[in-house]
């Protein structure tokens, strides 16, 4: 039996601490223009489903990078690009 390798990152915290989280990958969206980190903290939701989180990536070209929150304007695309790559996967 395979056994899935997941990463595991540190993600700054609002209070300038640093959270453990899994990754679950780094996502282009074209339409946007920009990368987005999509990671768990392995919580779970009222319906056992877990819970995602997702900020955008920024690479500044010196090997260093930002997670920056997600704009407003850009939550409706993104959610779309997820649920069209949760599609692919289950076909």
């Amino acid at each position: 039996m395979e056994q899935e390798i997941k990463q595991t990152i540190m993600i700054p915290t609002s209070d300038g601490k640093e959270r453990e989280a899994t990754c679950i990958g780094l996502i282009k969206v074209d339409e946007l223009n920009k990368f987005f980190l999509i990671y768990t903290y392995g919580e779970h939701d009222d319906n056992g489903m877990e819970v995602i989180h997702v900020s955008e990536f920024i690479d500044n070209g010196d090997n260093s990078i930002d997670l920056k929150e997600v704009e407003a304007s850009d939550w409706e695309i993104i959610k779309n690009y997820l649920r069209e790559a949760i599609k692919s996967e289950e076909a």
